[in-house]
């Protein structure tokens, strides 16, 4: 009669081997090949650099935050030189006052404007500029070393640009009515453009061949 081995000792036996064999590999490779010194100081000089450029460049990019311009989108110039830099995505109308052969900055308006994309100067030094987000255009009066602001116009929409001519009269591209805007001191308004100009809609809406009458159309109007 054939005698049977227990089959559990035999896999007890076995597991034993394998964690003896497992663990004298370890002992032999910590004994034989010494871990080699990892360099830790040329890792921590490197992250120091790069930790330190990185500080160097936001700090030279908050010392520039000022000065520096954000897709600058229009530009105008008065009688005297001094030049007029729509800072759009910066929010903000920056003067330029020459000095020699540079320029003094000043701010013209860098608060409560979005997406300001115009700007305009008469021989007053009063400055227009194209609140395009907020659908207006605000009028800077030089009052002192500040300056005064009014509002020009109404039921603007997205508005893109403006100028203005010598007897002080306000023009303004009405980009979302798709008309020109004629602004003076003094006068009454007339519907004639915003009556045009839903004809013109109408029609393209029809995908008429209107195009040429449409650009015909676009009215000048004034408004006080």
């Amino acid at each position: 009669m054939k005698r049977r081995g227990n089959p559990a000792a035999c896999w007890g036996v076995g597991a034993c081997l394998f964690v003896l064999l497992a663990c004298s590999q370890m002992l032999r490779s910590q004994g034989t090949a010494p871990k080699q010194p990892t360099n830790t100081a040329g890792k921590r000089s490197s992250s120091a650099q790069g930790t330190a450029a990185k500080e160097a460049a936001s700090n030279e990019a908050e010392d520039t935050a000022d000065s520096a311009f954000y897709s600058p989108n229009a530009v105008a110039v008065d009688s005297s030189g001094n030049v007029y830099i729509v800072d759009t995505y910066n929010n903000r109308v920056l003067k330029e006052t020459p000095k020699g052969d540079s320029y003094t900055q000043s701010v013209v308006l860098d608060h409560g404007l979005f997406f300001c994309s115009g700007v305009a100067v008469d021989g007053g030094g009063n400055v227009y500029i194209v609140d395009s987000g907020d659908n207006r255009v605000l009028k800077e009066t030089p009052s002192g070393s500040s300056y005064l602001e009014s509002t020009v116009g109404s039921d603007l929409r997205y508005p893109f640009s403006v100028a203005v001519d010598g007897g002080g009269n306000v023009y303004v591209t009405d980009t979302g009515n798709n008309r020109v805007v004629k602004e003076t001191l003094a006068g009454a308004a007339t519907r004639r453009a915003s009556l045009w100009t839903a004809a013109c809609s109408f029609l393209r809406g029809l995908q008429w061949t209107a195009t040429a009458m449409c650009m015909s159309s676009t009215a000048i109007t004034s408004a006080s």
